[in-house]
């Protein structure tokens, strides 16, 4: 359901502009919510809008299960791209273990978002959470 609604490895699922509301509940790649064989979860570029949890309470969980990130965001065209009420759980790379924020004209809005043991095993880059780079407004 989840890689259906936001994924965007070259297929624009989620249009700009759009909001993607997740219903509560554990959202992992072992149970087919991603693309096989990618080091991500979820994947946008140059995509704005809004995905949050339709609890606004953070009972969307995108779990990693400890073997990959969770979530990249590239670019965002200059307009914001807001996530709201999501719990980013077990995320696990070299870097941003939970979210990678890159690109030009990135705007990125979390809010009430939640990040439990999300690691980054790359000492020189860290974000075990969160790794931001490049022109990020």
């Amino acid at each position: 359901e989840l890689f259906n609604k936001v994924h965007s490895f070259g297929n624009k699922i989620m249009e700009v502009g759009d909001t993607v509301i997740l219903t509560a509940g554990k959202y992992m790649c072992s149970e087919g919510a991603c693309e096989p064989n990618v080091r991500m979860m979820l994947f946008t570029d140059a995509m704005y809008g809004a995905l949050k949890c339709f609890n606004d309470d953070a009972s969307c969980f995108l779990d990693g299960e400890e073997t990959r990130r969770l979530m990249d965001v590239k670019s965002t065209g200059g307009e914001k791209f807001t996530i709201s009420a999501i719990t980013f759980k077990d995320g696990h790379t070299f870097y941003g273990g939970g979210m990678y924020i890159y690109g030009g004209n990135v705007i990125v809005d979390l809010k009430f978002c939640v990040f439990l043991n999300c690691r980054a095993t790359y000492e020189q880059m860290g974000g075990g959470a969160l790794y931001i780079e490049h022109n990020v407004m």
